[in-house]
């Protein structure tokens, strides 16, 4: 049998975070950005389980990452992540999405935001 996995976003959680903001909200879910961050540790716990131990023995990894994909994605949400930051700082509930949306505003922080996304098809970043 034949065993492949998929990476996307990128190589970090922070891109994944990133895109699956996008996705959830635009295309999946109808999930808003400050509610994908709420949920996360239920992706990560996901990934955790059902995932990562069997990365290496799979017979092929493709990284579906592309490069036009975080500095898009920073243009489209990085003004979600300083709200996150400021909304989730003091709720003892929440400090995970508070940490995520630290992480992710600091790693989009280093990228030159791209607002010019009209050669991109549709639904590319999905």
């Amino acid at each position: 049998m034949l065993w492949r996995f998929i990476k996307a976003a990128s190589n970090s959680e922070s891109g994944s975070i990133a895109k699956n903001v996008a996705r959830f909200s635009t295309w999946h879910r109808n999930l808003q950005p400050l509610e994908t961050l709420t949920h996360w540790h239920y992706v990560r716990a996901s990934e955790l389980r059902n995932i990562i131990p069997f990365t290496e023995s799979v017979d092929y990894v493709v990284n579906s990452a592309l490069p036009f994909e975080l500095p898009i994605l920073k243009h489209h949400l990085y003004d979600y992540f300083p709200t996150a930051i400021s909304t989730y700082k003091n709720e003892p509930k929440r400090q995970d999405a508070y940490i995520r949306a630290k992480r992710v505003k600091e790693f989009l922080d280093e990228m030159i935001a791209i607002a010019d996304d009209h050669a991109i098809g549709g639904k590319s970043l999905s």
